[in-house]
């Protein structure tokens, strides 16, 4: 597959150098999230409705992490176990009763208020990019500086895609659709998991199938009707754009949109890993959330 071309951003988005190439030792998964379940802080806000779960994971300043439209926030324990030193990383499990981008916008505020955060840096991936840029245009956030990887800034379903969003709100969890599921997931991911431990993309499978294939319809029928463009000016925080060179074309053309016009982005390209970085390649993506984070903090 050929490298996508890079955006180029306006004079105001900063490219920023690649840490020094390096081969640090592969992670294992199932020992890394084994202890980070063992020393994961567990919390519970009551609501109206679903109880608001997540796991708070490391010590410093506070950082949130907003998922794709499915799994846990046990597929972020790679990422959490290279940045528990540096960072309190707060990891937020959606209810499935959320509707509206009000509700998933409302989130890493209600959590801040509840674990006494008066300010917080966010990180989201996909589907989560949303309402982390919605919350930097809130009046009065909390909200400092912003990573997103594989931005979505605005979105029209096809009439196919509509329809298919509609009758998989129906669908029980069958194996045929589970089938499926698996199906889509390897197309679009397989590919970019490395050699080095065949289980990691099993990992993967396994945590996304957990979300209901009913929620996550519900999730992607938000999207019809999305558009960011007009107002991500008026976004103030410093902001890391992530581009992954396996992304689909839609959150590259984001990010060229997103590098032209926030006043203070910084892009950086990352080559060979595909869409979920935090458990392809969690080095490479721990050391540009490190270097964005701490440098900009001093």
């Amino acid at each position: 597959m050929e490298p996508s071309e890079s955006p180029l951003p306006n004079p105001g988005a900063h490219l920023v150098t690649p840490p020094a190439p390096s081969c640090p030792p592969p992670l294992v998964w199932t020992q890394v999230l084994e202890n980070f379940r063992n020393e994961a802080q567990p919390f519970e806000i009551a609501t109206h409705h679903e109880p608001i779960r997540g796991l708070t994971f490391g010590s410093g300043q506070p950082l949130y992490v907003l998922n794709h439209w499915s799994g846990t926030s046990d597929i972020f324990c790679l990422l959490a176990w290279l940045l528990r030193e540096q960072f309190r990383l707060v990891l937020i499990d959606y209810p499935l009763s959320l509707r509206s981008w009000d509700e998933f916008t409302n989130l890493p505020a209600c959590i801040a208020t509840f674990l006494g955060d008066e300010q917080y840096d966010l990180f989201a991936t996909g589907f989560g990019t949303v309402p982390a840029l919605r919350q930097a245009l809130t009046p009065g956030t909390a909200l400092r500086r912003l990573v997103l990887q594989g931005p979505l800034v605005s979105y029209r379903l096809s009439a196919l895609e509509k329809l298919g969003a509609a009758s998989f709100t129906l669908l029980p969890s069958s194996v045929k659709n589970v089938l499926l599921r698996k199906r889509l997931l390897f197309s679009n991911h397989r590919l970019w998991f490395p050699p080095i431990d065949e289980t990691r993309w099993q990992f993967l499978a396994a945590d996304c199938l957990q979300t209901p294939i009913s929620t996550v319809a519900h999730r992607f029928r938000l999207l019809h009707g999305l558009d960011l463009t007009k107002h991500v000016q008026a976004v103030r925080q410093s902001v890391l754009l992530v581009d992954c060179e396996g992304e689909p074309q839609r959150n590259k053309q984001a990010n060229q949109l997103l590098g032209r016009e926030l006043p203070d982005a910084t892009y950086e390209a990352v080559s060979n890993c595909g869409q979920v970085p935090h458990v392809t390649h969690p080095h490479r993506l721990a050391g540009l959330i490190k270097k964005f984070l701490l440098e900009s903090a001093e």
